[in-house]
């Protein structure tokens, strides 16, 4: 389950929301989510306090969801003009933000991964060559850059997307051929599927790929090999490394700044995703589902804590995150609370980050990470240096 309260999947359970039974079917399942959702709207009130707290003068962001068009989801052109005429300006001008994208279509997925098999992907329809234009045309509106981690197996049935992102001025980087958590694999298992999704990205672009973002934040404890491997392999840095508690992924405890590994064939730099960090206790924030289903403000508090802390900000997204009308697919109630919650309103959130910060890809960045960054030597595999 995701981790960190919020006022929209709340909000969204107990008023607009799909009907329960479309998320798992039975009284226990329903009843269980009712219950979480009076949860996460009351413990939503303490994000807000939070918000107030840290930044008093801010006004805390309206229903998203409310914002949107009702009768139809607002065009990439609509969301711009109606984010220019608003008054809001950048918060951290002077601070880079990392903006980030996980190239895959909806169907591949780890919380579908047992309902669409890999050897069924074939069977179906690819939306993510339009959402990812969607996305550079979005980003190109407001002057941001990205990285866009890519999965092989899209870039070899659709290397047209590819170059168009390198075109545009986006960084490549890779994000595994067949989208299988690390941990599933062996390191032999692990370097060829690598080796596969570089040669597949490099081939349709031409350029070299030197970031690497594992499916599903799946370098934890007992996969920590992998980076050794990815070192031995050329990659100049990872983003890969959760350090949050999650049932599928994460390393509590491992730092939250970017960090170097120390291994013996070369220093690989560790890049993790935006957090938000409330005494000793570290939350995932201002990505993905944390962005989709959580009110705005806390993924705008994450960005500005970090900042703040001369930290460095990741945003991450999918492609299909943007795509509301993708089919739906059978699975799991958990699988589909993962992925369906918070797609109507999630293009005018990021619209509105995109509007309030300024986004850069990794390779504006992890240079300077070599050199400012703490060491981490590589010696011990499960044990991760403390925040």
């Amino acid at each position: 389950m995701i981790s960190i309260p919020g006022a929209t999947f709340a909000l969204a359970l107990l008023q607009t929301g799909p009907p329960l039974a479309q998320l798992g079917g039975t009284r226990d399942d329903s009843l269980l989510l009712l219950m979480l959702g009076i949860g996460l709207l009351l413990l939503s009130l303490l994000v807000q306090g939070l918000t107030r707290l840290v930044h008093p003068d801010r006004e805390i962001d309206a229903n998203p969801d409310q914002a949107a068009a009702p009768s139809e989801y607002p065009a990439i052109e609509l969301v711009s003009i109606a984010m220019n005429e608003q008054t809001e300006k950048p918060r951290m001008a002077a601070t880079r933000s990392l903006l980030s994208v996980d190239v895959e279509d909806y169907f591949q997925t780890e919380a579908f991964s047992s309902v669409a098999p890999r050897d069924t992907w074939e069977s179906y329809s690819l939306r993510v060559v339009d959402n990812t234009k969607r996305l550079l045309d979005l980003f190109d509106a407001y002057d941001a850059k990205a990285t866009f981690f890519v999965l092989g197996w899209v870039a070899d049935r659709a290397p047209q997307i590819v170059r168009e992102i390198s075109a545009r001025g986006h960084e490549l980087a890779c994000h595994s051929y067949w989208h299988r958590t690390i941990y599933s694999l062996t390191p032999d298992v692990f370097r060829q599927d690598t080796r596969d999704a570089v040669k597949a990205i490099e081939d349709a672009a031409g350029v070299r790929v030197s970031g690497y973002r594992a499916p599903t934040w799946s370098i934890t404890r007992k996969s920590l090999w992998a980076i050794n491997v990815l070192a031995e392999e050329g990659f100049e840095y990872d983003s890969s490394v959760y350090p949050v508690h999650h049932d599928l992924y994460g390393i509590p405890g491992a730092m939250t700044a970017p960090y170097v590994w120390k291994t013996g064939h070369r220093d690989l730099v560790e890049i993790p995703p935006a957090t938000f960090s409330v005494g000793n206790m570290t939350f995932p924030a201002a990505g993905g589902g944390y962005l989709r289903i959580f009110p705005l403000s806390y993924s705008r508090m994450a960005i500005d804590q970090l900042a703040q802390r001369s930290q460095l900000p990741v945003v991450y997204l999918h492609p299909w995150e943007i795509d509301p009308e993708q089919p739906r697919l059978n699975g799991p109630w958990k699988s589909r609370l993962r992925q369906y919650w918070g797609l109507d309103s999630f293009e005018l959130k990021l619209t509105r980050l995109l509007a309030s910060y300024r986004f850069v890809p990794f390779r504006q960045q992890w240079r300077d990470v070599v050199q400012t960054g703490p060491e981490i030597p590589f010696t011990m595999p499960g044990v991760v240096v403390a925040s």
